[in-house]
């Protein structure tokens, strides 16, 4: 009688190496969100910094005054016609746009806050001569654990006080 031995794993043996992939790739996935968090809120601040200086070079080039409004949801770009704000509507670049969950934006302007600012309308605004108004915007990732800053000045300069050396 001759007897066949079997070749291969056992039950338990492949159970064993899937929990031990499952908590690797769970540590993996735990790394990779801090990361992202941080990163989606330096790419949301480069992203805010890159849109208000093309609505400064919009607000010269058009020869009509531009605005950003940020509220707890995201923000959106205004144009000013006949007296009025009005949201900018069918343009690619300079469309509203939702806030990553999770991520906030503190504004402050020469002392208001976005928490302020609801009653009072656009907060910065761009001036057809090129001139904005002063601002410090503040990306924060939830928890607070990140925390992404963006300056902007009167003549339309643009700091990133986090990348200071």
């Amino acid at each position: 009688m001759h007897l066949h031995r079997q070749h291969g794993f056992t039950l338990i043996e492949i159970m064993v190496v899937l929990v031990i992939m499952s908590i690797a790739a769970g540590f993996a996935v735990i790394s990779l969100d801090f990361n992202n968090v941080e990163d989606t809120l330096e790419e949301e601040a480069k992203r805010i910094a890159a849109l208000s200086q093309l609505a400064n070079d919009e607000a010269i080039l058009q020869g009509r005054e531009l605005a950003l409004q940020i509220d707890d949801e995201g923000y959106r770009f205004l144009r000013l016609e006949d007296k009025t704000w009005e949201v900018i509507e069918n343009d690619k670049l300079l469309r509203s746009r939702e806030l990553t969950e999770g991520i906030q934006i503190d504004l402050n302007v020469e002392g208001i806050t976005n928490s302020q600012a609801k009653a009072l309308g656009p907060l910065i605004i761009f001036y057809t001569s090129g001139e904005q108004t002063a601002f410090e915007l503040n990306l924060i990732g939830p928890n607070r654990e990140f925390e992404y800053r963006l300056k902007g000045d009167t003549q339309g300069r643009l700091v990133y006080p986090n990348e200071q050396s």
